[in-house]
């Protein structure tokens, strides 16, 4: 059972992505809300998958029998239930109490702060993984929390990092998520790297990494970062920040296993802008991606991940890309292995609207 993020066809589409990249069996069984539900087999690393997921926040393993759930040391332990969808709460509740009662364990209940569900920081500070359980609950199917999402290792990271600009740097979670969206294996490409957060993030997946940007002061931004997360997390991958123009990418790089980036998305938007500005803005970035995606083809072997813009104006009615033309005469397609999830999946946070693709040839 997977706790979603709060766009659950891309939590969906990247967990979809991460099980075929990882060579794992796997059918997805059932969503309702914010869950989903998975068969999948032993081979599948929870702890792992968690470290390398940005939009999934749970993962539980769904159980049938409540006796020997426990397997702590001793008879004392807490524990809470987190409610999704519909529930006979009730009953749910009565049930696992007294299984513990016939357990002869003294069981204290930590009810959620907030709703019906405890967020993920609440389920760390309890140390309910270590010393309790937490059961998930969605139509009167229970599961306990195995994995979940860690925000202090995102906020700690995010703080300690050498440099950062909020205004240009992509969120820790995005960047997970384009990165498994690619499913590259070995060889990473991020042809507007930044501060250098996708390559960041892929080096602590065990990725070799290349990021290209125009802008040296973000070039040496990049490399000092990478530095950091080398010497702190001791990791052992190939990587390279090179100050180039992405227009002009086969002139820097002979390959790569596939592409995860957010590339330049006009100018910094402190208002909303008029619908003449936003498409003016509009033509020059089409004209970059087109660009940028022609010189990708020749030296790219496997999947695209790329975030696409789409402007609100003053005038309430957005001005879009066509993406999708740009693809079609260059010769891509969109990645779609599931039916019900289609290209591309809107990420409507901020005053830019984000549309996700993934592409392939």
């Amino acid at each position: 059972m997977f706790v979603l993020g709060r766009d659950s066809s891309l939590s969906i589409l990247e967990l979809v992505a991460y099980l075929q990249k990882n060579n794992l069996i796997f059918s997805l069984k059932k969503v309702i809300d914010e869950i989903a539900i998975f068969s999948i087999d032993e081979k599948f690393d929870p702890v792992k998958a968690m470290k390398s997921l940005g939009g999934t926040v749970k993962i539980g393993l769904i159980i049938e029998d409540l006796e020997g759930i426990y397997q702590g040391k001793s008879n004392k332990l807490k524990y809470a239930i987190s409610f999704y969808g519909k529930n006979d709460e009730a009953y749910l509740e009565d049930q696992i109490k007294d299984s513990f009662k016939e357990q002869k364990l003294k069981a204290f209940y930590k009810k959620p702060k907030r709703e019906k569900a405890l967020m993920p920081n609440e389920v760390i500070k309890q140390k309910l993984l270590e010393e309790g359980i937490e059961f998930l609950a969605c139509t009167n199917v229970l599961a306990k929390t195995i994995a979940v999402f860690n925000p202090f290792e995102h906020e700690k990271r995010d703080q300690e990092m050498p440099y950062k600009d909020y205004r240009k740097t992509i969120s820790i979670r995005l960047a997970k998520i384009l990165i498994n969206l690619s499913q590259t294996k070995k060889l990473l490409l991020d042809p507007f790297c930044g501060h250098g957060v996708i390559l960041q993030e892929a080096t602590l997946q065990g990725l070799d990494t290349i990021g290209i940007d125009r802008d040296t002061k973000s070039v040496e931004s990049a490399k000092k970062n990478i530095e950091y997360i080398e010497k702190k997390y001791n990791t052992k991958t190939n990587h390279a920040v090179i100050r180039g123009d992405s227009r002009h990418m086969t002139r820097l790089i002979r390959e790569a296993d596939g592409i995860a980036t957010e590339p330049y998305l006009g100018p910094y938007l402190k208002t909303t802008p008029s619908m003449e500005e936003a498409k003016n803005t509009m033509l020059e970035l089409e004209r970059l991606y087109q660009r940028v995606l022609e010189e990708a083809k020749k030296i790219v072997k496997g999947k695209i991940a790329i975030i696409v813009p789409r402007f609100p104006t003053k005038q309430r009615k957005d001005v879009t890309m066509n993406f999708n033309k740009i693809i079609t005469e260059l010769g891509y397609k969109p990645w779609q292995p599931l039916k019900q999830i289609k290209m591309p999946i809107v990420y409507p946070y901020g005053r830019l609207i984000r549309e996700i693709w993934v592409i392939k040839q």
